[in-house]
């Protein structure tokens, strides 16, 4: 695999992180020699009060939060959005929880609010922190998740198999953010890789452009994980690439890994 500083030169990467959370893959994709562009296909909000039912609800988990022995926080926007609700009803965050983080991204947001966590494994998935030894015995445990409103329920069903009473708090909202479809096709038929982050990304990018799979029929699908990229291939796409995990540096290295082998073809 190519190791120098320009390996991705020449080729075009769409990035669709969200907005003000792309930065630093564009940076890192431009610095191997990458022409990169941003159309993000995901948007983070916080809740507001007039979303009166998922409001309350997740007020009355934050007042509660000191009842709970673990904490997990499902990714980067999680703890953003709710810092924001354990500041807004508790000066201090309650000692004596254990915290738990998915990614080293997540982990390291818990850390600027000075709280250390423990992670899952390399691959940054739920998979991975269910792996944990400390999740294996949760009998009467009480846990709460962090994350947005919906998503993926595997966490929380596991952890309730193995004897937990789980609940979440839903601090934020994802939404399709306003995208001109036209300009995307545009820049899928034009790019060599392009970076999804989660299923949920991956819906909207198909929303959008019913025929990305045709438009991208020799250009890449990076994914973070194995179960995004069975997705990615049930909706159609030839050229699926799965990286360890979500992060940054596991995002360029499969771009590295596909560009530079599509080059010796």
């Amino acid at each position: 695999m190519a190791s120098d500083e320009q390996a991705l030169r020449g080729h075009r990467i769409l990035v669709t992180r969200p907005a003000g959370r792309a930065d630093e893959l564009i940076a890192a994709l431009a610095s191997k020699g990458a022409e990169v562009s941003h159309i993000p296909l995901l948007a983070t909000a916080a809740l507001r009060p007039d979303d009166s039912a998922a409001w309350q609800a997740c007020k009355a988990r934050i007042l509660e939060l000191d009842n709970y022995q673990c904490v997990i926080a499902a990714s980067v926007n999680a703890v953003h959005y709710g810092a924001e609700w354990i500041d807004r009803y508790w000066p201090q965050w309650p000692a004596g929880l254990q915290w738990f983080s998915i990614g080293a991204a997540t982990a390291e947001a818990l850390r600027q609010h000075g709280v250390d966590s423990l992670e899952g494994g390399l691959a940054m998935d739920s998979e991975a922190l269910l792996a944990r030894p400390e999740l294996q015995q949760l009998a009467g445990a009480r846990v709460l998740i962090l994350r947005g409103v919906g998503g993926r329920g595997h966490l929380s069903a596991v952890m309730q198999d193995r004897g937990a009473r789980v609940d979440y708090a839903e601090c934020y909202t994802r939404s399709l953010p306003a995208v001109d479809a036209a300009m995307l096709r545009k820049a899928l038929a034009s790019c060599a890789a392009v970076s999804i982050n989660s299923g949920e990304t991956l819906a909207n990018l198909c929303q959008l452009a019913p025929d990305a799979p045709q438009l991208m029929a020799t250009a890449a699908i990076v994914v973070p994980s194995v179960r995004v990229a069975d997705m990615a291939r049930e909706r159609g796409f030839q050229q699926v690439v799965a990286a360890t995990n979500a992060g940054t540096e596991a995002t360029v290295e499969a771009m590295v890994r596909y560009l530079d082998t599509d080059a010796r073809r």
